[in-house]
């Protein structure tokens, strides 16, 4: 009824169901990329902190000996155990600017997943709905 109104349009069902698994696919890839983006971002300002304040935990973890690809990768593998508050224990901080800056990436994982499921959640709704129209 919207695509009515909005484009003077009256498409059929084959049309609308190919709408709404755009509009789908569009909303799941923004989230993703949300994600990465998020778990990009924590890795960055752990790796930061833990460079300023002369973090054991680079030199405990062996992470100033390998290139920096691969610190990047450890890093942001750490950031995304902490971020889905999973933390397997192989990589912990252990300077107190690095558990704080833990903490706060852990709150706001929190934070992210859970608006990220509600989105997801409402997404599936709104999409099941549209096809029973």
């Amino acid at each position: 009824k919207i695509l009515q109104e909005r484009l003077g349009v009256n498409p059929g069902i084959q049309d609308l169901s190919k709408i709404y698994s755009s509009i789908f696919i569009f909303k799941i890839t923004r989230l993703i990329l949300g994600l990465i983006f998020m778990s990009f971002f924590s890795a960055c300002v752990f790796y930061i902190v833990s460079t300023l304040f002369d973090s054991e935990f680079i030199e405990e973890n062996g992470i100033q000996l390998i290139n920096d690809p691969s610190k990047l990768i450890t890093v942001s593998y750490f950031a995304l155990t902490t971020l889905s508050t999973v933390g397997y224990g192989d990589l912990a901080p252990l300077s107190v600017p690095e558990m704080i800056i833990t903490i706060i990436i852990q709150m706001g994982g929190v934070a992210v997943f859970s608006f990220s499921m509600g989105m997801l959640t409402q997404m599936i709704e709104s999409t099941s709905t549209g096809y029973n129209r």
